[in-house]
C-alpha cells in the first residue's frame, strides 16, 4: 500500500488528523455557498487533477487520554470510499482503540 499524506494540526494538547476514506466524483454545482467556478479554482489550487473529485474525510482527534473519530466515511457504499480503516492502520490506529465516534 502506498503511504498517503496525512494532514495534522495541533491545537493545545490535541492532535487533529484528516484521514481519507477516498474520493467521489460529483458536479461542483451540488455545493452551496460557492460558485462552481470558485470551487474549481480551489480544487485545482489544492492539486486535484479533476476538480469534480470530492474528498471524503474523517478526523481523528487524539489527546487527553482519548481517541475520537469524527465521521466514519462512506464505508465503500456504492463503490465510493472505503479506505478509512486502511488509512487508520497506516497511522497505527486500530478501530478498537477509538473511544468515541
Amino acid at each position: 500500500m502506498t503511504p498517503v499524506p496525512f494532514y495534522t494540526l495541533t491545537a493545545g494538547d490535541l492532535t487533529v488528523t484528516a484521514v481519507s476514506d477516498g474520493q467521489m466524483s460529483a458536479p461542483l454545482s451540488l455545493l452551496s455557498g460557492i460558485t462552481p467556478e470558485e470551487a474549481e479554482r480551489l480544487q485545482r489550487n489544492a492539486g486535484l487533477a479533476s476538480p469534480e473529485a470530492i474528498a471524503i474525510s474523517a478526523y481523528l482527534i487524539r489527546g487527553r487520554g482519548h481517541t475520537v473519530l469524527v465521521d466514519t466515511g462512506t464505508g465503500g457504499v456504492n463503490g465510493v470510499g472505503g479506505a478509512l480503516i486502511a488509512n487508520l492502520a497506516l497511522l497505527g490506529v486500530r478501530p478498537e482503540e477509538i473511544d468515541t465516534i
